[in-house]
């Protein structure tokens, strides 16, 4: 739809400045625009009043070119028909969406609080609050997956965490929608956000599968207790964290090159997180402050980034001063043993002869 008359004219193509709250608001008259959340290159989201029906809501525009592009619409109008289809607790629900006014819009539940990404920045994530809040995203994953829709972009400033500590899974921008009846289509280039994104959508001509939700999912879980995304040959936090060594084991699970070796549902993966909440081991530390050594890599929108997870407990055992006593424990009986043999076999020592003169008797 072009421009209504009267209203602002979009941006030039290639800059997006953020419209005002008073000027979407005049694009838009059935919702009072109450002020601007957050703003990109991709879009922008306002907060705001749906007039009918006096709801809190949420509205998130994109660029002027978006409203131009068939393939930019289709894109959007499938987020929204993915979140239509989705009634669940930790999924925003979705009201409406349109193209008006030179802008493409999509209108959704209002979210009050914070994202992911935020509580990791002002280091407010515990280990506990941590796989508690995991154990929603799997959740709402699981029944997205089970709905035939894939998220494709799992990354914590997606996820969002309202004041009473509800967790939920927001932007469905990449999602991909399978029917029995079709598959969707291979991307002909990678999907998803470089740091969180599973191997295989590097490939040319894949087909997006669930299981790369899992992966990204085992990255973000990573950055919730350490403060940063697994990059490079880095080292598994439990061991420098003080945490259950199982939650070394989920983060790897996750991450396995192969989707095969990965868990296989969202599901599987959530009865992993709540093994680890139910049943601790050992005495794990209330606060994660310190951060696992990790070695940078450059990455490139060609390749995938290389993560080789290194477990702490292989690499104290590999350097452990035990391992380098043992052979010499070991030639030290060796020795011990030849020592004793040789005393069995040798003749008893004979006595000396006396020295001392006989005497006379009187």
């Amino acid at each position: 739809m072009s421009p209504s008359p009267g209203s602002p004219a979009p941006p030039p193509s290639g800059s997006f400045v953020a419209p005002s709250p008073e000027e979407l608001s005049a694009m838009l008259p059935a919702y009072e625009v109450q002020r601007l959340v957050a703003t990109g290159g991709m879009g922008a989201v306002y907060a705001g009043l749906q007039k009918a029906l006096d709801r809190p809501v949420a509205i998130k525009i994109l660029p002027p070119a978006t409203a131009r592009d068939g393939e930019s619409i289709q894109r959007v109008r499938t987020e929204a028909k993915a979140m239509a289809r989705l009634t669940h607790p930790h999924i925003p629900v979705v009201y409406d969406f349109d193209v008006s006014s030179g802008y493409c819009y999509l209108v959704m539940e209002l979210v009050n609080g914070s994202t992911v990404h935020q509580l990791i920045s002002r280091r407010e994530l515990t280990p506990a609050l941590t796989l508690k809040l995991l154990a929603q995203v799997c959740d709402a994953l699981h029944f997205a997956h089970q709905n035939g829709v894939v998220h494709g972009d799992i990354k914590p400033a997606n996820l969002l965490v309202t004041q009473d500590g509800r967790l939920k899974l927001a932007d469905f921008g990449l999602a991909q929608l399978r029917d029995a009846s079709s598959r969707a289509a291979a991307s002909p280039t990678p999907m998803g956000t470089p740091e969180y994104a599973a191997p295989e959508l590097w490939q040319p001509g894949v087909v997006l599968d669930h299981r790369a939700d899992l992966y990204s999912l085992g990255c973000v879980f990573f950055e919730m207790l350490t403060g940063a995304p697994p990059q490079g040959h880095f080292t598994l936090p439990a061991a420098a964290l003080h945490l259950d060594p199982r939650v070394d084991a989920v983060i790897s699970r996750c991450m396995q090159p192969d989707p095969a070796q990965r868990f296989q549902s969202a599901a599987e993966l959530q009865q992993a997180l709540a093994a680890i909440r139910l049943s601790p081991v050992g005495n794990p530390s209330p606060n994660a402050t310190a951060r696992p050594t990790a070695h940078p890599t450059v990455r490139s929108l060609r390749h995938p980034p290389r993560r080789i997870p290194v477990s702490s407990s292989h690499k104290k055992a590999s350097s452990s001063p035990l391992l380098w006593l043992l052979p010499i424990a070991l030639v030290a009986a060796i020795i011990a043993l030849l020592f004793k043999g040789k005393q069995a076999f040798d003749p008893p020592p004979q006595p000396l002869p006396s020295t001392a003169k006989p005497t006379r008797s009187s």
